[in-house]
């Protein structure tokens, strides 16, 4: 099933990243799509924005100029790769940790929205990306179904570094036929692709098997497999190898193939050093909240997913027992702003 009950007590939200991101090229394939909306949301500072805002937007969009400018909307990630949200996705081994780290990324941030992700690569075909999307049974999803469906193109054209190819309610189209400037010329000569709201549910993303990212990385971007690895050692290499994926859900058997070593003989040194996984995994990934935190350039939500943390209360509860604050009031004394300042310790908030 692809439509669920909504649950009309809880509200939703949706990233400001996301929005800005498709103001962005709204803007570039035709500035009337969007002359009505003039706040564009600082994203470093706000990581969520009501969703109901982003729905108002892309129905616009859809009932002006149809699906293409939705669609188009991923070929802008290349230029918006710093940004850590896209980073922590597009550092991934393979395509399957990156279609994980999606499905994770819309349980951290929507309440009733989800896309279930089957991947597959059939030996001697194409790699692809089935996609369902699961929405609330009384609301009409395609804009956003559509939005989603391209930045996910997009992602995967970045990080595949080919060309992705979408088939969705008996259309196919190429990331090639998507540029901001061929989506801008149909715009302009009236071309419009509408789609029946039922048949926006799903869709199929396809792409070469001889991928560049898939067949160059086995372990992140920044691993490299040791020769050996020494007792002296394991607890920082354990480290060194969480810290090239932080945003991937590591688990013990994949770590310790990586090192060469059966899960028990891993679990066995790291305790002769006092140690566990899931302290270091959890050091590792404090470590890196702390940084982006202190960058000021980060939204503690998004440090959250980041580091690899399920859901914000996650983040915020193991960060407050690691580091006995919680990471706003870490942010705040981090600061170098002369205007900001930590609130004082009181009874209340010690």
């Amino acid at each position: 099933m692809s439509r669920r009950p909504s649950s009309p007590d809880k509200k939703n939200f949706a990233s400001s990243a996301l929005f800005s991101l498709a103001l962005q090229s709204f803007r570039l394939q035709d500035k009337h799509l969007v002359s009505d909306c003039s706040d564009q949301p600082d994203f470093y500072n706000k990581a969520l924005i009501d969703e109901q805002h982003k729905h108002n937007l892309l129905d616009r969009v859809y009932r002006r100029s149809g699906a293409l400018p939705l669609l188009s909307v991923g070929q802008l990630i290349p230029s918006q790769a710093n940004h850590p949200i896209i980073s922590a996705l597009l550092n991934s081994a393979h395509s399957d940790i990156l279609a994980a780290k999606w499905q994770r990324m819309e349980a951290y941030y929507h309440s009733s929205h989800r896309t279930r992700i089957h991947t597959a690569k059939p030996s001697g075909q194409t790699d692809y990306w089935q996609c369902i999307r699961h929405i609330p049974a009384d609301k009409d999803a395609t804009p956003e179904n559509l939005l989603i469906c391209g930045v996910m193109l997009g992602l995967l054209q970045t990080y595949t570094r080919q060309t992705v190819c979408c088939s969705i309610a008996g259309h196919t189209l190429s990331s090639d036929q998507l540029q901001p400037d061929q989506v801008a010329a149909s715009i302009r000569q009236q071309q419009v692709l509408y789609l029946p709201a039922d048949q926006s549910l799903s869709w199929t993303l396809s792409w070469s098997e001889n991928s560049v990212q898939d067949s160059d990385n086995t372990t992140g971007t920044n691993a490299e497999k040791p020769d050996s690895i020494s007792r002296e050692n394991i607890a920082g290499q354990l480290a060194r190898l969480i810290a090239t994926d932080i945003c991937h859900h590591w688990s013990i058997a994949e770590a310790a193939g990586y090192l060469s070593l059966s899960s028990r003989t891993l679990q066995r040194r790291l305790q002769e050093q006092s140690s566990s996984f899931s302290s270091i995994v959890r050091q590792v990934r404090i470590q890196y909240a702390g940084h982006l935190l202190q960058s000021q350039q980060v939204s503690i939500a998004e440090t959250g997913f980041c580091c690899g943390f399920s859901d914000q209360a996650h983040f915020q509860r193991v960060f407050k027992q690691v580091m006995n604050m919680t990471p706003d009031h870490f942010r705040l004394l981090s600061s170098t702003d002369p205007n900001v300042h930590p609130p004082r310790q009181t009874a209340s908030n010690l």
